[in-house]
């Protein structure tokens, strides 16, 4: 009976500890689509993404022009050299796009100029919020398929703890039987 009464406490106990193992390396990071959108930007304009991030986490994306070139919405004329200009696109931290702002220098952590199209991805190498610009610097209007996507790491010490408190209570059950048999 005592020899059975172990077997099934390191069996309880195996369990709990591998159980949350395994939960751990299921749910290793989070990915959330942040957007995806047909955005139109008019003549000389841009448009903003702000995306709260945590150091480690990754920002994929893409994104192509797909406009006429309109000038104006409604715009009847057709522009042959609509794809000549293309958008820039970047990627600022809060200090940057304050300075963005204030039409002031900027070190962009991540900069593509006049493209047409981009698939890009950006490791956050720091906390806080981060700014996804589109900036269309010529006379056309541009339209752009775009998605965002923001990975992220999970917070494992729930698992863990959960894990460990099991690990705990089975050993005091354990200890408890234990000191009640003798």
């Amino acid at each position: 009976m005592r020899t059975h009464f172990y077997l099934l406490i390191m069996i309880i106990t195996l369990l709990s500890f591998f159980g949350s193992g395994a939960a751990i390396n299921e749910a290793t990071s989070v990915r959330t689509p942040l957007s995806t959108d047909d955005l139109v930007l008019n003549r000389i304009s841009s448009t903003v993404y702000d995306v709260v991030c945590t150091q480690g986490d990754t920002l994929t994306g893409e994104f192509r022009i797909v406009s006429d070139g309109d000038r104006f919405p409604g715009d009847q004329t057709k522009y042959d050299n609509w794809l000549l200009g293309g958008i820039d696109f970047l990627i600022l931290d809060e200090l940057n796009y304050g300075f963005w702002k204030q039409l002031e220098p900027i070190s962009p952590h991540y900069e593509r100029s006049n493209v047409v199209q981009l698939k890009w991805q950006f490791s956050v190498p720091s906390s806080g919020t981060w700014y996804l610009i589109y900036i269309n610097n010529t006379i056309y209007m541009k339209q752009i398929e775009s998605s965002i996507t923001h990975r992220g790491a999970t917070d494992l010490s729930l698992p863990m703890v959960l894990g460990l408190l099991g690990l705990l209570v089975v050993l005091g059950l354990g200890l408890v039987q234990r000191t009640r048999k003798r």
